[in-house]
């Protein structure tokens, strides 16, 4: 009777060991989600509401949550500027230490810094990036990769594969095919020859770049999605969505294909646009790019809703950008302000300004090529009336904005993207967009969070605040 305790009781102790082990994850919160608008100030937000509200008669998913989530003001500063950029930001969001502009996941004096995606997958999590930019983008790369300078992209993308993010949806197929020609066209691709996606296949990624495959699959524990060699295009005319999946969709998917998995995910969403809009002081795209990053919100707010009880969800900005504003303008001794009606010529901007300038560089070059002896000044001012008859019907530009289209520079200290922000300008009377800078801004962002963790996040709070909590939920 004695002889058989010890033996009852190494079986208990190891039927209790296997408990232990198996519920290890399920300590920390099952499905986290940090959602982040790249460049999305509140002023963003504001005119989001009100377009969504006036033309389409819509609610906004970010202000809906507001009514019932704990809400930041977030300090966004670098350890070198309080002016950061996506890269420094997004280290202390994904790492809760400082860096300075331009380092992924790094100190500034060269060490490593650990991640919320390493330290997630040592529990047992799913990891995931989802973004309209190139999967290697500033905001996406401190949460799987380090490097000192952001633009090393083909080694983030090496990186990502090597520590095994699960899910890799998004742009930038360029990064991990190599470059080739096709009939002499050159494919943009990495010059070191390496193809990272038959690797990544080797390891048991699904892979899939047409919109097609994607929407049809019914599982993939691991999978790399790309639908663009850089970033995927704006979300209003600019965007073929046969060819192109929006970020609602993306984010669909993704929580279809992974919740099959029943295990616990923890995913970073970014709606990248919005900032390269800012950037180019194009109203009409920021605010669609809004949309389409609230959209996504929208389908985790609905998960959320579904599953309070192990569901975290966090959105956040990394930085403003911009520093737009809806406001008004004199006209002699009157003062024009915009009405509601106006917000619809949001709307009626045709496509991006991005997709402007390749319009009209396209124009130009078309007239050149039949008149070859036509002055380079000449030609493109014909190139210029030809681009708004026939696409910014309504547009003013002065021979002063031309100039600036033309030569790319323009009289103003340290302006950034001086082509786009011309037309940000010339938009103004229509739009009532103002603008400050083309640069990214020192202004708090707002923090909206959901379940778990969210009684941290309220108040005047850090960006590294916001990975203290992470850290917290997969513990």
């Amino acid at each position: 009777m004695f002889t058989k305790r010890p033996f009852l009781l190494r079986m208990m102790l190891a039927v209790c060991l296997v408990l232990v082990l198996s519920t290890a994850v399920l300590a920390g919160q099952k499905y986290i989600f940090i959602a982040i608008g790249d460049g999305m100030g509140i002023e963003q937000i504001g005119l989001l509401d009100s377009y969504n509200n006036y033309v389409f008669d819509a609610k906004t998913n970010m202000t809906m949550m507001m009514k019932e989530a704990s809400m930041a003001v977030v300090r966004t500063g670098a350890s070198d500027s309080p002016v950061t950029d996506s890269a420094a930001a997004a280290t202390a969001i994904a790492t809760g230490q400082k860096t300075n502009r331009g380092m992924v996941s790094i100190k500034p004096e060269g060490s490593n810094l650990t991640t919320i995606f390493e330290t997630a997958k040592k529990k047992g999590y799913m990891t995931a990036l989802i973004t309209t930019d190139t999967v290697v983008g500033g905001t996406p790369a401190p949460f799987a990769a380090k490097t000192k300078n952001r633009r090393d992209y083909d080694s983030i993308a090496e990186q990502y594969i090597a520590l095994g993010v699960d899910y890799i949806i998004g742009g930038g197929r360029m990064y991990f095919v190599p470059e080739k020609e096709d009939k002499g066209q050159k494919i943009p691709g990495r010059k070191d020859g390496k193809d990272l996606l038959k690797e990544a296949k080797d390891k048991g990624y699904t892979v899939v770049t047409k919109l097609d495959e994607f929407e049809k699959l019914e599982k993939a524990p691991k999978l790399i999605a790309l639908f663009a060699d850089k970033e995927i295009n704006y979300a209003n005319a600019d965007r073929d969505p046969t060819t192109q999946p929006s970020l609602q969709e993306m984010t669909e998917i993704f929580i279809r294909l992974a919740s099959k998995e029943d295990k616990p995910f923890i995913a970073m969403i970014e709606g990248a646009r919005i900032d390269h809009a800012n950037h180019n002081n194009d109203a009409a795209a920021s605010i669609e790019e809004t949309r389409d990053f609230d959209a996504a919100v929208g389908v985790l707010y609905d998960f959320y809703n579904k599953n309070k009880s192990n569901t975290t969800l966090i959105v956040t900005s990394d930085h403003s950008n911009g520093g737009m504003s809806l406001t008004c303008y004199k006209d002699k001794d009157k003062t024009i302000c915009p009405t509601y009606e106006d917000l619809h010529n949001l709307k009626r901007v045709p496509f991006s300004f991005e997709k402007a300038l390749k319009t009209l560089d396209s124009i130009y070059k078309g007239i050149k090529s039949g008149n070859p002896g036509m002055s380079e000044e000449e030609a493109y001012g014909k190139a210029v009336e030809q681009l708004l008859e026939e696409h910014l019907v309504g547009l003013h530009l002065s021979a002063e904005d031309i100039k600036v289209l033309r030569t790319k520079k323009v009289d103003l200290v340290n302006q950034y993207n001086p082509q786009p922000s011309v037309l940000g300008k010339a938009y103004f009377p229509m739009l009532f967009t103002s603008w400050a800078t083309t640069y990214h801004t020192a202004a708090p962002t707002l923090a909206i969070t959901l379940g778990k963790g969210s009684e941290n996040l309220k108040g005047f709070i850090d960006n590294t605040d916001i990975a203290k909590t992470l850290f917290s939920l997969v513990d």
